[in-house]
């Protein structure tokens, strides 16, 4: 089986762990998820905690999304070349 190597490339917060922010730096906190929010695209994620029972379903799965992403991609590049 191929060894799969993650990238640590998002920081995923759980709203309900703001509210365990101590209050001195709690403004800090609402001005940086502001900028953020201004400055960063509008894509949206599901989130999968690695400890799940099903996580390894969940990744293998995307694993094969991506692949079939990049077949379709080289197909695109490799149909506007082609003569009729």
């Amino acid at each position: 089986m191929k060894k799969i190597i993650f990238e640590n490339k998002f920081f995923v917060i759980n709203r309900k762990h703001l509210l365990n922010i101590p209050e001195t730096y709690i403004n800090r906190v609402q001005v940086a998820l502001r900028i953020m929010d201004r400055y960063s695209p509008s894509n949206k994620y599901f989130i999968c905690n690695q400890d799940e029972p099903y996580a390894q379903d969940v990744i293998q799965t995307i694993l094969k999304g991506e692949e079939a992403k990049k077949y379709v991609q080289k197909k695109a590049n490799t149909d506007y070349t082609s003569t009729p």
